[in-house]
């Protein structure tokens, strides 16, 4: 049973209760998110989406950020904050009600922290942190709601620590994490998930592939491309995903140069065939 006040987790043993934050801690007006800037600067990026601002602080430089609202409209934040290399820092929002996220803080360079705020009935975030440079995690969320994750974090160089989020109904993964700074995969219910293309690709932080869920993955091409350091569980997941009742159609270069570089990973790489190592085009020297 999940609700956004507490949220019980059933276990073989029992249960278990897990408060979850706040979801409005600073108490904000509906559809509004505080956040702060580089001294001197203003949300303009957010105006020129339909935003009214209104300065908090001049110093910290800190403003809310209201989003007009169409009751004939979903509410939508998707792109508010995208490029926008002002921002620095989101110290909370009232978003109840907010079902789309997607590019939401995309390529904002500099944006180094985020606050928790009310993601309950959030269904899509492709894109919500891609191409943060300076984002080294983010605070949990509650996602039980996403489906789609499409290059959450693609390009989030400086990402490092994701939380164990709810993604049981997430079927679309491709390029959740490429590119990023990870070094150990995040907890993830991935039983739902039916694309997983490039979802590590070029981790090269990344210690270890975990054995998620395969179960209804149709790509999983270049999944862990690149990640180079890993030292094992590679042989694991493909041993999973080629032998389940129905195998991914696509997985060529799955496990591209995965662990090459360390001598238990490169020992596990050279047991799995060489069309889930090697992709389409691709020859091996």
């Amino acid at each position: 049973m999940i609700s956004f006040g507490n949220i019980i987790l059933t276990t073989g043993a029992g249960a278990w209760l897990k408060t979850t934050p706040n979801p409005n801690p600073l108490n904000l007006p509906p559809f509004t998110i505080r956040v702060q800037y580089a001294p001197g600067t203003t949300p303009a990026i957010p105006v020129s989406h339909g935003a009214t601002v209104t300065q908090v602080s001049a110093d910290p430089n800190i403003w809310d950020v209201t989003q007009e609202h169409d009751e004939n409209f979903f509410p939508y934040w998707g792109w508010l904050f995208a490029q926008d290399l002002d921002l620095v820092a989101v110290l909370g929002a009232n978003s109840s009600g907010i079902t789309k996220m997607n590019h939401l803080f995309s390529y904002c360079d500099n944006l180094r922290s985020v606050e928790f705020f009310d993601t309950s009935l959030c269904t899509s975030m492709d894109n919500m942190f891609s191409h943060n440079l300076s984002l080294r995690e983010i605070p949990w969320f509650d996602t039980h709601n996403v489906v789609t994750m499409r290059n959450m974090f693609d390009g989030a160089t400086s990402f490092e620590h994701c939380p164990d989020l709810d993604t049981s109904r997430v079927t679309q993964m491709s390029g959740m994490f490429a590119y990023t700074a990870i070094q150990e995969a995040p907890a993830l219910d991935t039983s739902s998930a039916e694309e997983m293309i490039d979802m590590f690709y070029v981790c090269e932080s990344l210690k270890h592939v975990p054995l998620y869920s395969t179960a209804s993955c149709i790509d999983m091409r270049s999944m862990f491309a690149f990640c180079r350091n890993v030292e094992g569980g590679a042989l694991a997941l493909y041993n999973q995903a080629s032998t389940q009742a129905v195998p991914p159609t696509y997985y060529r270069g799955a496990f591209y140069e995965c662990g090459k570089d360390t001598e238990s990973g490169a020992a596990e790489l050279a047991q799995i065939p060489y069309d889930w190592r090697i992709p389409e085009g691709f020859q091996e020297i």
